[in-house]
C-alpha cells in the first residue's frame, strides 16, 4: 500500500491508537472537523499529505511508547500534548506490562 492510498479504516485506526478526538486532530492538521469525519466514514480519498501526516503521527506515538518502556520504575505521563495521548500510551503501556505503575501528570 502506498501511502497516498490509506483506506478510511487505516486513518479511522491511526486515529484511535493515538488517541486523539476528532477536533484534536482536525487542530493538528489544520482541517475543519467535517475533513476528518469525511475520511473516516469514507466519503473522500485521504489526501496524500494527511495520509503522510497520520503515519509520522503513529510513528511518534509508537517512538513515545517504546522510550517510555525502556525507562525504569513507574511511567509517568505528561507533556505538550493533549490529555488523550497520553491515556492512549498509558493503555498500552498497560497491555504491553501490566506490572508497571503509570503516573499521570496530564
Amino acid at each position: 500500500m502506498s501511502i497516498n492510498e490509506m483506506t478510511s479504516a487505516e486513518f479511522t485506526n491511526y486515529r484511535a491508537l493515538t488517541g486523539l478526538s476528532i477536533d484534536e486532530l482536525s487542530t493538528l492538521m489544520t482541517v475543519r472537523p467535517d475533513q476528518i469525519r469525511t475520511y473516516e466514514q469514507g466519503h473522500s480519498l485521504v489526501a496524500e499529505k494527511h495520509a503522510e501526516f497520520m503515519t509520522q503521527l503513529v510513528a511518534d506515538h509508537n517512538a513515545d511508547l517504546e522510550e517510555l518502556l525502556a525507562t525504569d520504575g513507574p511511567i509517568e505521563l505528561g507533556g505538550y500534548r493533549p490529555a488523550s495521548w497520553y491515556i492512549a500510551l498509558g493503555t498500552r503501556i498497560a497491555e504491553r506490562d501490566p506490572t508497571r505503575r503509570i503516573i499521570a501528570n496530564y
